[in-house]
């Protein structure tokens, strides 16, 4: 039924982002560890829209994606004015190929979108240290308990961060995150919040006079279980050098 769900959603779309921050933005035909029908409908990770717009505000030269998938991010940000380029590091092969390919749909330039490979500690401070307003997404599955430490890498003091947590991988790594960045950052926690039948909100036919549970399938995000992110700015930020 997923899969039903999913082809009348992308029929629908057209394989464009219908609503949120990103709307307009021509997609492919795959998400990588996550759902493509709430990217399509544009409610995908709602609860961040508003830390997206505070990242609009700041007016970052690039921003940092760690753990970028397909490029929904990477791809979109760039594509929304938000940032006018990214460094997107990605470590699987196939993910980096479906963002170049994203990147081409949405006439995104290699100059604008960057790709690495895996996001070390050494590879992201090399990263920070010369953009004017540091801003970081980052999605690694774990891996950002040994990333967000400004022991390990120092321009991150001075760094825009957001991230989400995997406690559901590694227990308690919210709270050993929270304990590092404290000192140098304000910190939001941002919970997950369910989806509901307004979510669903699609003009195709047939689409709407399926069962409600099948239309709430296509707004799933299919969760191991409440999700966190963190929202860290800084709490001192030096002028950009001149």
């Amino acid at each position: 039924m997923r899969q039903l769900v999913g082809w009348r959603v992308r029929k629908w779309s057209g394989n464009r982002v219908k609503g949120g921050p990103f709307a307009g933005m021509r997609y492919g035909e795959a998400a990588i560890c996550s759902e493509l029908s709430p990217k399509l409908i544009g409610c995908y990770e709602r609860e961040l829209t508003w830390v997206l717009q505070e990242i609009r505000l700041l007016q970052p030269e690039v921003i940092i994606n760690a753990g970028a998938a397909e490029g929904y991010y990477a791809v979109g940000v760039i594509f929304a004015g938000i940032a006018r380029q990214v460094i997107a590091f990605e470590t699987l092969a196939s993910a980096r190929a479906l963002i170049s390919g994203l990147a081409r749909m949405n006439h995104v330039s290699e100059e604008r979108l960057v790709l690495k490979a895996t996001c070390t500690a050494d590879a992201l401070e090399s990263c920070l240290q010369t953009a004017s307003v540091p801003v970081v997404i980052m999605d690694v599955e774990g891996h950002e308990v040994f990333l967000l430490d400004p022991a390990r890498v120092k321009s991150l003091s001075q760094t825009y961060v957001l991230a989400e947590m995997h406690d559901c991988i590694l227990q308690g790594m919210t709270d050993a995150i929270t304990a590092k960045m404290a000192a140098t950052h304000h910190i939001t926690r941002i919970v997950s919040e369910p989806r509901s039948q307004a979510d669903t909100a699609c003009s195709d036919f047939l689409f709407s006079i399926l069962p409600q549970r099948w239309r709430l399938l296509a707004v799933s995000e299919e969760r191991p279980g409440p999700m966190t992110w963190l929202w860290m700015k800084p709490k001192i930020v030096s002028p950009p050098a001149r």
